[in-house]
């Protein structure tokens, strides 16, 4: 890492520059004498990241050796994102559905404020799965006693579509989420940051009173159920039994 980068951001902790990436750590664990591997990330949808994660995992799955005892490993899976893939034969549709459900409280928040709920994601500047606008219309249909709006900070939708969507419902306040995992430098900066390009400065000038709330949905107990899930799931599907 940069040594410039490291002495003006003082502020993270010196462990994080060790951390490794997913070739990284697998190359520990086969080290470690670790053959099975069952692969869980924590992407919320099927896109780039996902797929780039994925053809990795299919390239190791693709090396074989003359002698079995040198194989990297015996068998390698990898769990499904957390709203879901685009596969036919992953249940997308009870992924999102399920995790409409887990966020019940931000729904009740939201209704005991009077105000119109919100959800920033990430998203990708080129590749849309379209999980996001299936999980707002899923939400809107499970709660119809509020407003629930998805943007994304890349690519569709977008904030615009986000304030085009509260003036057509009518909502003058917003409880502002991160669609995010962590509430981490989106959430505390592109969502919640007083600079005049947050989201939170966007809309209080749109006329919103804007309520944020940082907290992301890894604090959030049935969603990390879900991911543990998705991780059995995919142990089953390739004959894992875990332990």
């Amino acid at each position: 890492m940069d040594a410039d980068y490291r002495k003006s951001h003082p502020q993270i902790p010196e462990y994080f520059y060790r951390i490794k990436n997913i070739l990284g750590t697998l190359a520990d664990l086969r080290e470690q004498g670790y053959k099975t591997i069952v692969v869980q990330p924590t992407h919320l949808t099927h896109g780039e990241e996902f797929l780039a994660l994925t053809a990795q995992i299919e390239d190791l799955r693709s090396i074989k050796t003359t002698r079995e005892d040198r194989q990297p490993f015996n068998k390698i899976a990898l769990g499904r994102p957390l709203m879901g893939s685009w596969q036919p034969t992953s249940p997308d549709t009870d992924d999102l559905t399920r995790l409409a459900r887990a966020v019940a409280e931000d729904v009740e928040a939201a209704q005991q404020a009077n105000a119109a709920l919100v959800y920033m994601g990430h998203g990708n500047a080129h590749l849309s799965t379209g999980l996001y606008d299936e999980f707002e219309l899923r939400m809107n249909r499970h709660y119809p006693q509020i407003k629930t709006i998805i943007g994304l900070i890349e690519g569709h939708p977008n904030l615009d579509e986000v304030v085009t969507k509260l003036q057509q419902a009518d909502s003058k306040k917003v409880l502002l989420k991160p669609l995010l995992i962590v509430a981490g430098d989106h959430a505390a900066n592109d969502m919640a940051g007083t600079e005049e390009n947050s989201w939170k400065t966007l809309l209080q000038v749109a006329g919103f009173r804007v309520s944020p709330i940082l907290q992301g949905l890894g604090d959030n107990a049935a969603v990390r159920r879900m991911f543990i899930d998705h991780l059995q799931d995919a142990a089953t599907e390739a004959g894992i039994e875990l332990r």
